[in-house]
C-alpha cells in the first residue's frame, strides 16, 4: 500500500537527495532543474528536497531535510524524517565526492535506512568508472543492490552498469540529462549583464566558439585555446568566450589560478584579442543568449570517464553544433552527427575540427539541424515525464520488484 504519513494533498511526494543551492556545483544545478520540471508536469506532484551539507547553508523551504555529510546517523534521520513527510520514493543522486566516508560510504547508512523503513529509492549515478577503485565498487554495488530502479543518463552508462553487474538489466533504464525550454527562447539585450552585452555585440563580426560552466584544470581548457591559434590562421576574426566562474572547490584550494593560467596562455599565443572571459556565474536567460550566438560549442574536457555534462546538454538542446574531445558522454550525444569527436591529447586536431565546421556552411547547417533533433529529446518537460512514469511504475512497490520495459526501448527515445 502507498506510503500515506504526513501526506501532502498532492498525489505523488517525491524526495530529492542531491546538493541543492544556494551551493553552487553542476549536481545542485540539475536538481533545480530536475525539481522544477517535475513540478512543471500537468499532474499532482510535490518534490521536495534533502540537501547534503557540509557548510551549514541557509536553504530555501523546499529543502526540508538536511544531511550532514560526515555524520552517518544524520543519513539514518533523514530516511525517518521522509518518511515521516509522506515521501512516496527517494531519488538518490549519486556523486562519490558529496557522501561522507571512504568512497562515500556513508550513503550506505541512507539506504539501509530507506530499505528497513520500506520506503523505495532510486539511484541515478552521475559518474560511472570504467576502472572503480574496490571501495568505490562496493558501494555503488550495494548501494544499488536494494534500488527499486537505476536510472543512467546515458546509454553507454546502462552498458557500465550492466558489465559491472549493478542490476538485471531490467532495473538500469536510461533517463536523459535534460535541458531548459528558455535555451529555446529569445532573449533580450536588457536581461544580459554589461559584460556579456559588450562581449556579443563584437562577436557578430565573425564566428563565435564559446564554453561555460564552473572552471577547473579538469575542463582542460587550455587544449581549446591552443587549438584556436589553427582557426585563426584562416579565421582572423573568431571569436572564443568562456563563461563562467570558478569551481568553489577550486577556489577555496586555489583561488583563480586557474583563470590566471588561461589569461596568459591566450596572451602568450597573442591571441588576447579572440578570446573573451566572463568571470561569473551567468542566468539562465545569459546561456540562452551565449548559445544562441554560438556557431560551434566547446567541450575539451580531460577525462574520458565523464558520463555527464550538464554543459553539453544545454549546448546541444540550444541546437549548437559542438566540437568535444572524446569521453562517455560526449559520444553518446554527438556521435549521431550533432558535433565532432577529437582526441584529448590533440590540440591541432581539435582546431582543425573547428575550422572545418566554420568553413563548410553546409556541414555546419547539417551538424545545426542533427543538435536540435537530438536536443528535442532533452528538453526537461519530456525527461521529467519519462521520469515519473517510472516512478509510477514503482513508487507502491516495497519490494523493489518493476514492471519496466526494455532498456533498448529508453536508448532508442535517447538517440532515435
Amino acid at each position: 500500500m502507498p506510503n500515506t504519513r504526513g501526506r501532502s494533498r498532492r498525489e505523488l511526494n517525491i524526495h530529492i537527495v542531491s546538493t541543492y543551492p544556494p551551493r553552487r556545483c553542476g549536481l545542485a544545478n540539475f536538481t533545480t532543474d530536475l525539481r522544477d520540471a517535475l513540478l512543471g508536469l500537468d499532474q499532482d506532484i510535490d518534490v521536495r528536497v534533502c540537501a547534503m551539507d557540509t557548510d551549514g547553508l541557509t536553504y530555501p523551504d523546499e529543502v526540508t531535510a538536511t544531511i550532514s555529510a560526515d555524520a552517518p546517523a544524520t543519513y539514518r534521520a533523514a530516511a525517518r524524517r521522509m518518511r515521516d513527510q509522506g515521501a512516496d520514493i527517494v531519488l538518490i543522486e549519486h556523486e562519490y565526492g558529496i557522501f561522507g566516508g571512504t568512497a562515500g560510504a556513508h550513503v550506505l547508512e541512507l539506504s539501509a535506512e530507506l530499505t528497513r523503513l520500506g520506503l523505495p529509492y532510486m539511484v541515478t549515478p552521475h559518474t560511472m568508472l570504467s576502472c572503480p577503485t574496490r571501495a568505490q565498487a562496493t558501494v555503488l554495488h550495494r548501494l544499488c543492490r536494494d534500488a527499486a530502479l537505476i536510472t543512467m543518463l546515458t546509454p553507454t552508462g546502462v552498458n557500465l552498469g550492466v558489465d559491472a553487474g549493478l542490476a538485471q538489466p531490467s532495473k538500469l533504464v536510461v533517463i536523459p540529462h535534460g535541458a531548459p525550454p528558455i535555451l529555446r527562447t529569445s532573449i533580450e539585450e536588457s536581461r544580459l549583464g554589461p559584460d556579456l552585452a559588450r562581449i556579443l555585440a563584437k562577436s557578430r563580426t565573425g564566428p563565435l566558439l564559446s564554453t561555460f560552466g564552473l572552471l577547473g584544470p579538469g575542463k582542460s581548457l587550455e587544449t581549446a585555446i591552443d587549438g584556436l591559434a589553427t582557426v585563426v590562421e584562416r579565421l582572423p576574426d573568431v571569436r572564443y568566450v568562456i563563461a563562467g566562474a570558478t569551481h568553489p572547490g577550486e577556489l577555496a584550494a586555489h583561488g583563480t589560478a586557474y583563470l590566471s593560467r588561461l589569461r596568459d596562455l591566450a596572451c602568450r599565443m597573442g591571441l588576447e584579442d579572440n578570446v573573451d572571459f566572463v568571470d561569473r556565474y551567468l542566468s539562465p536567460a545569459e546561456l540562452s543568449a551565449l548559445l544562441a550566438n554560438t556557431d560551434v560549442y566547446l567541450t575539451p574536457y580531460r577525462s574520458q570517464e565523464q558520463i555527464s555534462s550538464g554543459t553539453l546538454t544545454f549546448a546541444v538542446a540550444a541546437g549548437c553544433p559542438t566540437v568535444s574531445t572524446d569521453y562517455h558522454y560526449a559520444r553518446d550525444l554527438l556521435s549521431s552527427g550533432a558535433g565532432r569527436l577529437v582526441s584529448g591529447d590533440d590540440p591541432a586536431g581539435f582546431g582543425a575540427a573547428v575550422t572545418e565546421l566554420l568553413t563548410d556552411p553546409v556541414a555546419l547547417s547539417c551538424t545545426r539541424v542533427v543538435a536540435r533533433r537530438v536536443g528535442n529529446r532533452l528538453m526537461w518537460p519530456r525527461v521529467a515525464e519519462t521520469l515519473v512514469e517510472r516512478i509510477r511504475s514503482c513508487g507502491g512497490d516495497r519490494n523493489g520488484t518493476l514492471s519496466t520495459v526494455g532498456v533498448g526501448d529508453h536508448v532508442s527515445r535517447l538517440v532515435g
